[in-house]
């Protein structure tokens, strides 16, 4: 959370010296980082500086092909003992994207998404169990919320993002934009559907 409010205070530093000083900020993040950006609309100290914080894909609790690792009754041991200990999670990049040219390009320069380490496993656990939690999630402040989520992604549940969603009491509007195509990486899917993406976002953050 350091980091983000860091980089949230300057931000705000620099727009309220800037000739637009009311542009909202707005915080995005992608599978991890989206439940980070999600954790951070309860936790982060800088929050009430934010306008909308968007997860894309977020990753409130892994699917089944990811919730062995993450759900270790062994995770914190590991964790502790040998915290920067790599686990190969053994999932292919077909997984991310369907999008022939981004798998060819990411295959040629040995991209790995899938292999994390005991902590950051242990991370994803924990931000799971607080995403999951009605109490803690009713203490999300952040005026709006936006989820955005494929319904085909492998690696996330999306009866999950439901629930937290539902759960979100802080925010003046909590919306879920759901697709029915598209892999894990919505940033990476083909052409057609990464700009359709981007176009509902940017109508979205415009209307809100």
């Amino acid at each position: 959370m350091d980091e983000i409010d860091t980089v949230v205070s300057l931000c705000h530093e620099d727009i309220a010296n800037s000739p637009h000083p009311q542009t909202p900020i707005h915080i995005m993040g992608h599978f991890i980082s989206g439940a980070e950006a999600l954790l951070y609309g309860i936790q982060g100290s800088q929050r009430e500086k934010v306008s909308t914080i968007v997860g894309i894909n977020p990753l409130v609790q892994p699917a089944e092909l990811l919730m062995k690792q993450s759900s270790s009754l062994k995770l914190r041991w590991r964790a502790k003992m040998n915290p920067n200990a790599i686990v190969d999670l053994g999932t292919d990049l077909s997984l991310f994207t369907k999008d022939t040219p981004w798998l060819e390009f990411l295959r040629s320069e040995s991209y790995s998404f899938t292999k994390l380490s005991n902590l950051q496993l242990k991370m994803i656990q924990d931000i799971s169990h607080l995403l999951l939690n009605k109490k803690y999630t009713s203490q999300f402040t952040v005026a709006n919320v936006l989820i955005i989520q494929s319904l085909e992604d492998p690696l996330t549940c999306a009866s999950a993002t439901h629930q937290f969603i539902n759960n979100v009491a802080g925010a003046k509007q909590a919306y879920l934009l759901e697709y029915t195509k598209g892999m894990n990486n919505l940033f990476l899917e083909r052409e057609k559907l990464f700009q359709r993406v981007i176009t509902d976002l940017v109508s979205w953050l415009k209307e809100n």
